[in-house]
């Protein structure tokens, strides 16, 4: 027992000593951190009030705080584009002109008997009401003559290009066109990177801004995705299109061709086509556009996509439709004289008024 007591007592650690009580002098005021030392104050004053309510003598002189006045940013306004910006970033190799001149060139390789055909198409009741009555604003025309020898255009084409240039002439019409043919795939130039509905769209706007040149483009930029804009986003592209005819005068009528649809009815254009024909029917649809836009578009063989796009369901009015294989068959050589006199007078006056 003893032993174990022993072996506790070794084991149980002594108590540490309490420290002695430090001595404390008297108090003594702060003095100052440089200069000399403030007065000392009396003990009895210090006994009785609180350190807050020291006179102010008695503390450290107190630096006055500066402030430095920090530079304004001033945040510069978005600045809106105009119209030379969106012509140099929807830049494009060609210009309608340049297909036009083409086209027109082609004429005489063009068959006879498919020019009288094409010609008998602004004879038909859906035609000239298309052309004449604001109610009438959609028409496809489908010809049954394949391809001529020059297989970019057909006789339509010429139709086409007679059309856009007898608009222009005119002081209340703003025409544009795009020939689907001369920017096919195996037609396009080296540098026309454009192809397919971004092409048609682009072509369009950039008419549009040709030929009316006081557009007001504030606020664009909330409106339209200027960064997709660039990239060619063919969305972007059509609703620019849509925005750009929002904003035309009320007294005008615009007028929007495109030729040879059915070249772009392949799988790499076929959707960009698409695209572009809702949106130009459905600007024509729109009874909020603040002016009357016209859609006209050929082609040399009958249609799909395009013709499906043209009826609506339950719809069975033909009077958006001209199909060449209901004309009844004449005497081309006779009707030849009438309507190629008729169109050649149309193509030397505008080539004419260029010289």
């Amino acid at each position: 027992m003893n032993q174990f007591k022993e072996l506790i007592r070794e084991r149980t650690p002594s108590p540490t000593p309490a420290p002695a009580p430090m001595l404390l002098g008297p108090w003594q005021p702060p003095t100052q951190a440089q200069g000399t030392p403030l007065p000392w104050y009396p003990p009895a004053y210090t006994q009785q009030y609180p350190y807050y309510m020291y006179p102010p003598y008695m503390y450290p002189p107190q630096q006055p705080l500066v402030r430095h006045p920090q530079p304004s940013v001033q945040v510069q306004p978005a600045v809106s584009p105009n119209s030379a910006w969106l012509q140099e970033v929807l830049h494009i190799p060609y210009s309608d002109d340049k297909d036009l001149k083409q086209v027109s060139n082609e004429k005489h390789v063009i068959s006879l008997r498919h020019r009288v055909r094409a010609g008998q198409v602004m004879s038909t009741s859906e035609f000239r009401d298309w052309a004449s009555k604001a109610e009438s604003k959609e028409l496809l025309v489908e010809g049954n003559f394949g391809y001529d020898n020059c297989h970019y255009i057909s006789a339509l084409s010429l139709l086409c290009a007679t059309l856009t240039r007898s608009f222009r002439i005119r002081e209340r019409y703003i025409s544009t066109v795009f020939f689907c043919g001369c920017h096919g795939k195996d037609d396009q130039d080296d540098d026309d990177e454009d192809i397919g509905g971004v092409a048609i769209m682009k072509s369009l706007i950039l008419q549009l801004l040709k030929q009316h040149h006081p557009f007001d483009l504030t606020g664009l930029e909330k409106d339209i995705k200027l960064d997709s804009l660039k990239a060619g986003d063919i969305d972007q592209l059509c609703g620019l299109f849509v925005w750009l005819v929002r904003r035309l005068p009320r007294d005008l009528i615009l007028v929007c061709i495109i030729d040879g649809a059915v070249h772009f009815e392949i799988d790499a254009f076929e959707d960009g086509l698409q695209k572009v024909i809702k949106c130009l029917l459905s600007l024509s649809k729109d009874n909020t556009v603040p002016i009357p836009v016209k859609v006209l578009v050929t082609s040399p063989i009958q249609t799909e996509m395009t013709g499906n796009l043209f009826r609506e369901k339950g719809d069975e009015d033909d009077s958006r439709f001209i199909s060449l294989e209901s004309f009844p068959e004449i005497n081309y050589l006779s009707a030849a004289i009438e309507s190629d006199r008729e169109m050649n007078e149309q193509l030397d006056a505008y080539e004419g008024n260029d010289e």
